[in-house]
This record gives C-alpha cells, structure tokens and sequence, in this order.
C-alpha cells in the first residue's frame, strides 16, 4: 500500500496581526479527505490560511477533482472555511485548488505577490459581498401596461370598429407598442434600482444571468448583481431593497437577496507555484 501525502491547502489571504484567531469548529470542515486545523502563514503584513489535507493511498489533488462529488465537497469545505472566517475578519478569496507541498511553498508565493495582494486586501476591506437577483413576471407586467396606455387603449377601441383585416394589422401594432413600453419600464426599474442601492455601495459587478434550470424561480431572471457592502451598513442597503420591493411589486418586479459572503466577485486572486502550477 502506497504511503499517505500531505498537502499544504491555502483559502485565502487576511492582514497579518496578532488577534487572529481561527478556530473553526472540526465539524464544520467537511473535506472528503482527513485534515487538520486552520493555520496561519505570515509574509510580512499578510498571511495565508491554509490546512493540511492528508490525500489518502498516495493520490493527489488533480486526481480527486476528476471525480465530480470529490470535487464538490472539496469545493463545499473552500466555500465553507472562507465563509467562516469572513464572519470574523476580512479575507481575500483565493482561487479553488491553491494547494502546495510545503509550508515554504506558500509563504514564498505570498511574498512573490505581496504588494498585489495587500491592494487586493485594501479594496475589500472592511466589506462584505451582497447578491442581488431580480426577476420579473412579464405577463403581470404586460397587463398592467394594457391597462394604463392610452395608446393602446385608443387602438382596442379602434380595432373594435374594424373588419377582420385591418383589426389583424392593429392587433399586431397595439401587441408591439406593449412591448415597447415593457421593456422601457424595465429599463427605468432597473435604472431606478441602481440609483437606491447606489449609496449604500462600496462597489458592484454583474454577475452572468442563470437559465430556469438553475436560478429555480418561476419568472425570468432581469439582472443578477454582487454588491460590496460596508460592515454595518447592510441595514440601509436591506431598507432600500425593501422600498424597491414595495414600488416595483405592481410592474412584477421580485428581488432575491442573498449573503453575506467572502468577495468572491471582487477578487480574482491566486498563489503560484503550487502542486498544480508544476
């Protein structure tokens, strides 16, 4: 039987201080391979956090994650570290599978990027990541808008008055102009969301729009959008998104709020020279 391998398994990057205390309760680190604590690795005003994951029967990292429910729960345990931490300290996510053979290997990456990633830091700090998605229900939309056009309203009487031929055409005029108007209220709803979210925001990034099978909601999905909120300001931001609830409802407008997470949106960042670099 071969021998069990070490790796050293890095999250993410925090500022180095001496109040920083990671115990994570060992239940909460659900790997799919036996690990140890959360440690710290310095490099002058930043360190890693990292973990011994112990691979089982000689296998690596890259062989794990061709198998897709290993990789989910190693990717569950990323999520899930980072997740905790963020809820005492500011962390810079790093990307999945920054994994090294040694201490050394790591604290040698933190220095070879250090002045990039204290700017990282700097730019999260402080903050936590918010989403936001907004569906929109555009047959309730559709209904008001032909209840309140006066164009179109003058149209239906004209159609009423009409043979079978030219009410065809005006049906198919009066059916573009609800169109038009739909999607000019959705422009100044998404216009006017952006405008009450905006001073509560540190910074934003739009996030790729998800098809049914996947976002799950019974309406198409209008926007989905990771804010960067303060610390102690999420109360004004949650304030806002509710005004926003109360004054679109009618034009069927739904937001979805979800976190608080690590800045995963914000930061792109990872470490060279691990097992996976070579």
């Amino acid at each position: 039987m071969r021998s069990a391998t070490s790796i050293v398994y890095a999250y993410g990057v925090l500022t180095n201080c001496s109040d920083i205390a990671l115990d994570m309760p060992r239940s909460d680190l659900a790997g799919l391979v036996k690990n140890g604590p959360l440690r710290i690795l310095p490099f002058g005003n930043i360190a890693a956090v990292v973990c011994d994951f112990v691979l089982p029967n000689g296998s690596d990292l890259e062989t794990l994650l061709e198998d897709s429910r290993s990789a989910e729960r190693l990717i569950l345990n990323h999520h899930q570290v980072l997740s905790y931490i963020v809820s005492q300290h500011t962390i810079l996510p790093l990307r999945f599978g920054a994994a090294f053979t040694e201490d050394a290997g790591v604290i040698a990456a933190l220095g070879g990027r250090c002045s990039e990633l204290q700017k990282a830091l700097g730019r999260i700090d402080g903050a936590l990541e918010w989403g936001v998605k907004t569906f929109c229900d555009r047959k309730l939309l559709k209904q008001r808008v032909r209840g309140t056009g006066s164009e179109i309203s003058d149209l239906e009487s004209e159609i009423a008055k009409q043979g079978e031929g030219k009410a065809f055409f005006l049906r198919r005029r009066k059916e573009r102009l609800i169109l038009e108007e739909v999607e000019e209220i959705l422009e100044q709803c998404v216009v006017g969301t952006q405008e009450q979210l905006e001073p509560s925001v540190i910074e934003e990034a739009l996030v790729k729009l998800q098809p049914p099978t996947v976002h799950g909601h019974e309406h198409d999905m209008l926007s989905n959008i990771s804010y960067l909120i303060a610390r102690g300001t999420e109360d004004a931001f949650m304030q806002s998104l509710e005004d926003l609830r109360l004054a679109h409802a009618p034009y069927g407008l739904e937001y979805q709020m979800n976190g608080p997470w690590p800045a995963y949106s914000f930061s792109d960042q990872q470490l060279e020279g691990g097992v996976n670099d070579q």
